[in-house]
């Protein structure tokens, strides 16, 4: 079993997403008065970037429209992670339902020579034993 392991092969995987619709809906207004504003009409959408990072700094960005599904995460591995794998690596990524879609696991352990998979499922524990 090994129990050391080189940071620079940690790959972190981790997504973001923001919302277009920058307008507040509430406001508060001096005793019982009550606020008037506008706000244009716009159609609210929602952006999303998903990246690996590594201990070098090295990423591997790709921002896609809309809220990420299993086939947009399936096809960011297979087509901008996997090509940016070395021999070793380990991938990193917290539990996200669309992590766990059939073909993530293969695509990364299917690369020349194999990698190495993880999905870490207690991000608070492994902190608080760092400390």
């Amino acid at each position: 079993m090994q129990r050391t392991m080189h940071a620079t092969l940690l790959v972190f995987l981790d997504e973001s997403g923001v919302n277009t619709n920058l307008n507040c809906r509430y406001d508060r207004a001096k005793g019982k008065a009550r606020v008037k504003d506008s706000a244009p009409l716009n159609t609210p959408k929602a952006t999303t970037i998903v990246s690996s990072v590594r201990l070098d700094g090295t990423t591997v960005p790709k921002f896609l429209s809309g809220a990420m599904n299993g086939s947009m995460f399936l096809d960011y591995i297979q087509h901008e992670l996997v090509p940016s794998l070395h021999a070793g690596d380990l991938v990193i990524m917290d539990n996200l339902r669309c992590h766990k879609v059939k073909g993530v696991k293969e695509a990364i352990q299917q690369t020349k020579p194999a990698h190495n998979y993880f999905i870490c499922l207690h991000i608070v524990r492994i902190s608080t034993r760092l400390k």
